[in-house]
């Protein structure tokens, strides 16, 4: 069985589409990710109504590795390792 990593772009793909979910709510927490190439930047996310709901989500994806929470700034930041 072969592994296929995540790429950014994928995961943005997927957090634009629970965003735009029916049942998504705004919010205004930070999505952060790493990948095995290149640190990404931080990416504004609005629709989901939690951060754990944003972990939850992620942590359903093949080939995450890690997916931390920290709270700061007026902001919750996940980050979500590859």
């Amino acid at each position: 069985m072969s592994v296929h990593p995540i790429s950014s772009s994928m995961l943005l793909a997927a957090a634009i589409e629970g965003a735009q979910s029916d049942q998504a709510k705004p919010f205004n927490y930070v999505v952060a990710w790493t990948d095995v190439e290149a640190a990404q930047p931080s990416i504004k996310l609005k629709g989901f109504d939690n951060p754990d709901s944003v972990a939850s989500y992620f942590a359903g994806q093949d080939n995450v590795r890690y997916i931390a929470h920290a709270r700061g700034h007026g902001e919750d930041r996940i980050f979500i390792g590859l």
